[in-house]
């Protein structure tokens, strides 16, 4: 089931299991130096004082109150050469995704729906998350792209879907879960 809908028990033990797979794949890379170190431990939270990014992302993610549920990861399109398991394999596509005379090519971290909506979302793991001034002037574009580009992907699939939303995950401390921008229209899903 969706991690929100995971009793306290199911949650932890979920929780627990997803950072030793963590633990392990990041052990595996040979990255030296001590700021790797560092680093597995703000992921992991092995620190002790403080969740690690994978607890606290699951926690966000478990007290959204949304009606949205995760439904496709690293949509790709317009990308040649993805190897199996690259991305997602029902809605990516090798073709270009065409909004008037332009021929798009991206990947969208995640793509969550609802009952006719959909909502587009970027992971961001710097500091700084572009905002809907920085969107309205131009200077970000790459959120209503996807949007569009996702409505174009979901409609090729033969789901009719409107966009409601293009939200970033900003996965640094704190994690948080942003809205850039939005239909009013959906204001309560």
């Amino acid at each position: 089931p969706p991690v929100r809908e995971l009793p306290e028990q199911d949650f932890e033990e979920a929780v627990r299991e997803l950072e030793g797979l963590a633990e392990r794949w990041l052990n595996r890379m040979d990255i030296p130096g001590p700021f790797w170190e560092l680093e597995k431990d703000r992921i992991l939270g092995r620190s002790g004082q403080e969740p690690g990014l994978l607890r606290s992302f699951l926690t966000v993610e478990r007290e959204r109150a949304d009606e949205m549920r995760p439904a496709f990861f690293e949509v790709a399109f317009g990308q040649t050469g993805n190897r199996p398991g690259d991305s997602d394999p029902r809605l990516s596509t090798p073709a270009t995704v065409k909004i008037g005379d332009v021929n798009l090519r991206g990947r969208i971290d995640r793509i969550d729906r609802g009952a006719d909506c959909f909502t587009v979302i970027d992971y961001k793991t710097g500091s700084g998350v572009p905002t809907l001034a920085d969107i309205r002037s131009g200077a970000s574009l790459q959120l209503p792209l996807y949007l569009r580009a996702a409505e174009e992907l979901l409609a090729a699939e033969g789901a009719s879907m409107a966009p409601a939303a293009g939200l970033y995950y900003r996965l640094r401390d704190p994690v948080e879960f942003q809205l850039a921008v939005g239909s009013g229209k959906y204001s309560s899903v």
